[in-house]
């Protein structure tokens, strides 16, 4: 049965669905509630790389490492706005010391920053070549789950948990409520955010609760194929959260179809 969220015409979009020789469309009708933010549990992506330029057993390679190893977790430029101008307007935000905004624009403004700080959080475990390795005094998160723990320190059994992807160390989403860190974890991201410390208050002081994001990114069914010389088709699965721009980050220089000059990726 394929139930469609109140709002459409019932069947709409479906019918390729019945058309399918793997699928069989039993039933379909409507149903009483919207969809809200959160609900789903995850997404998945299709995409198509077009006029790819470079070294393809590079490529190759490196679409090896992602399935086997995943990729940082960073916030999509989306999250940011177009040319960054959501984190922009946030940050003037926070300059003004706030001020009255609707709901959804504060939620939003209050998005793109707490985002931020995660990305630089991550940027330095990526320059420590740790982002995908727990480390002593670490929150370990579980696969596929929100569940988590403090990791006082690191054996073998964490070891081998994390290179086979069942947890991965998680990074701070910036606001008040129980620490999980060690204090020597704690010093060094205070550190790394020591020019953001007015931005780390002011989400402290905007009510936001503390919580943890995974470091790493593992997509799912992560497959892909070269149509011709110049285009890859990728097809996986993320989580809720996940950014399909940072799987291909690691993959490409791309630029979307419908901006610049034309369409099409650059191998990294």
């Amino acid at each position: 049965m394929v139930e469609r969220a109140h709002g459409g015409a019932p069947g709409a979009g479906l019918e390729a669905v019945g058309g399918r020789g793997d699928i069989v469309l039993l039933a379909q009708s409507r149903h009483s509630r919207k969809l809200k933010r959160g609900v789903h549990r995850g997404n998945l992506f299709e995409l198509r790389l077009r006029r790819l330029e470079g070294d393809r057993a590079a490529l190759e390679q490196q679409l090896e490492r992602v399935r086997a190893q995943g990729v940082p977790n960073y916030f999509g430029e989306q999250r940011f706005g177009r040319a960054g101008a959501t984190l922009l307007q946030a940050r003037q935000w926070v300059q003004r010391g706030g001020g009255k905004l609707s709901r959804s624009r504060r939620s939003l403004l209050l998005s793109a920053l707490r985002a931020q700080l995660f990305n630089l959080l991550l940027a330095h475990r990526v320059r420590q070549q740790s982002w995908n390795r727990v480390l002593a005094g670490d929150v370990c998160m579980l696969q596929g789950s929100r569940s988590l723990f403090a990791c006082a320190g690191v054996d073998a059994e964490i070891e081998a948990r994390t290179a086979a992807g069942d947890i991965h160390p998680g990074l701070p989403l910036w606001g008040l409520g129980k620490v999980l860190q060690a204090e020597p974890m704690l010093s060094e991201q205070s550190r790394v955010l020591a020019d953001e410390a007015a931005a780390c208050r002011f989400l402290e002081q905007a009510g936001l609760t503390l919580a943890y994001r995974s470091a790493r990114l593992l997509a799912d069914d992560f497959c892909w194929q070269f149509c011709d010389d110049d285009t890859l088709l990728l097809s996986f699965g993320l989580g809720a959260g996940s950014y399909a721009t940072a799987v291909l980050a690691e993959l490409v220089d791309y630029r979307e179809g419908d901006r610049g000059s034309g369409n099409g990726s650059e191998q990294r």
